[in-house]
């Protein structure tokens, strides 16, 4: 297989291979039409009616740093490749003509087609140099690998006053929204901050950051059955004393609290964004201590504590390195995966504890299709031989998807665990990967966010 690649903006790439051609080229993919009796002809139409498609995308294209549709056409070496390109395109057009004469010969067919075959790839081999050498002449920046420069918003919370705001929800509305080329860093001096904190979907990019998670702490203490405006009880989902509603969150160095207590559900924070990030973090609560609700998440080195279903939702979210600790008897985990979702909640190198006397299941499904995994996971006596729960109702038996592998310590009873659940071969194991689990369609990668 013989690729060429046109210039250094990936904009066009055409692919030859002995029985497929295709050309890709600003948005457009071109699938073969079938054309009897004229494969390889075919194949050659497809090429070159990419290349005129290319040539619309470069005037249509744009990035984060060029307008290319601006910016092209003052520079001369682009300004050619048009102009080859729409000279192939009339080529084309005229082959088509050519082509209606020969439809009942074969092989004048295949001689048609690898001379129009031949001149796509000799032209574009032609081109690469110029485009190049054009490229460096002018100096058209390096899309691919040139990064912009960051400014960084800052704003610091300190409640003696040496900051610019006394409270973190001030300090949040402060700034309207947040970009990846200027993030929003909220600095929090250590204290306790008793205020319920939402961070709305415009704002994204942002980051709070605190000193000292054991005296950095954000704490709220409602509950499930405190009575409302409308004279209900608020339930569940309202209870949050932080909701992440933007994308792009991070969190460094700080606490998570309801400090409600044992009085029901009562949640410390509620992930609604995607691809937030909690490095070095506490989540402090009960029951539903932690709601990930959508989107992709990733935790690290955090300590989580509570005791019936505390990290819930129907996210996707990637553990490494945290310490899960259980105050009474209950359940870690209650997932809702989506059955579309390969992947739900995922533990690696974490360790389960426990208060003297608590039993716990690793997990219940809330939903039908409910996704965890235990990877390398160190479990106190805390953990219950049987490992999973079914939540009363065997047809989630066939649906759910537990799985464990590597586990040590006295919870760890492969024998005793449910039937139902999985465990994972070292190779089946190994698709578990931070990498794998968390990114998606956008190729996310949560090891650098928020490192400023």
């Amino acid at each position: 297989m013989n690729r060429l690649k046109v210039c250094g903006y990936g904009a066009f790439r055409l692919v030859v291979k002995t029985n497929e051609t295709k050309a890709l080229g600003g948005g457009w993919s071109l699938k073969d039409s079938e054309w009897s009796g004229m494969k390889y002809g075919r194949h050659a139409d497809d090429a070159l009616t990419g290349l005129h498609y290319f040539q619309s995308g470069l005037q249509m294209r744009r990035t984060d740093l060029i307008d290319l549709s601006v910016t092209l056409r003052a520079m001369k070496p682009f300004r050619l490749l048009m102009n080859a390109t729409d000279f192939i395109y009339r080529f084309h057009r005229l082959a088509q003509i050519k082509k209606t004469n020969l439809r009942n010969s074969a092989s004048s067919a295949d001689a048609n087609a690898v001379v129009s075959l031949s001149s796509v790839v000799l032209i574009a081999v032609l081109l690469c140099p110029l485009l190049l050498a054009g490229c460096k002449s002018v100096g058209v920046p390096d899309v691919s690998v040139t990064k912009p420069a960051i400014k960084i918003t800052e704003v610091v919370v300190a409640q003696d006053g040496s900051g610019k705001f006394t409270n973190v929800q001030d300090a949040i509305m402060s700034v309207p929204m947040g970009f990846a080329t200027n993030p929003v860093v909220i600095r929090i001096k250590p204290g306790t901050y008793k205020e319920q904190i939402y961070i709305q979907r415009e704002k994204r990019f942002f980051h709070l950051i605190g000193e000292d998670a054991e005296k950095t702490i954000l704490t709220f203490d409602l509950n499930a059955n405190i009575v409302g405006a409308a004279g209900k009880p608020i339930g569940t989902f309202r209870t949050p004393s932080v909701y992440i509603d933007a994308e792009d969150f991070t969190a460094e160095s700080i606490t998570f609290e309801n400090s409600a207590g044992p009085v029901g559900q009562a949640l410390a924070i509620r992930i609604d964004g995607d691809r937030a990030v909690f490095r070095n973090c506490r989540f402090l609560g009960w029951q539903d201590t932690i709601l990930a609700n959508r989107g992709r998440h990733y935790f690290e080195n955090c300590y989580i504590a509570g005791h019936v279903d505390f990290i819930f939702g129907g996210a996707t979210c990637f553990f490494e390195r945290c310490k899960i600790h259980c105050l009474k008897d209950g359940y870690i985990t209650a997932a809702s995966t989506p059955d579309t979702n390969r992947y739900g909640y995922v533990f690696n190198n974490c360790e389960i504890t426990g208060a003297p006397g608590a039993k716990t299941f690793l997990g219940r499904p809330w939903r039908d299709f409910a996704a965890t995994v235990f990877l390398n996971t160190k479990m106190s006596e805390v953990v219950r031989p049987v490992g999973w729960n079914n939540w009363g109702k065997v047809e989630k038996e066939k649906t759910t998807r537990y799985a464990e592998f590597g586990s040590t310590g006295e919870g760890a009873n492969p024998e005793q665990r449910m039937k139902w659940a999985k465990q994972l071969t070292a190779e089946e194991a190994r698709e578990f990967s931070v990498g794998n689990v968390l990114r998606g369609n956008d190729n996310w990668n949560p090891l650098g966010q928020g490192k400023y």
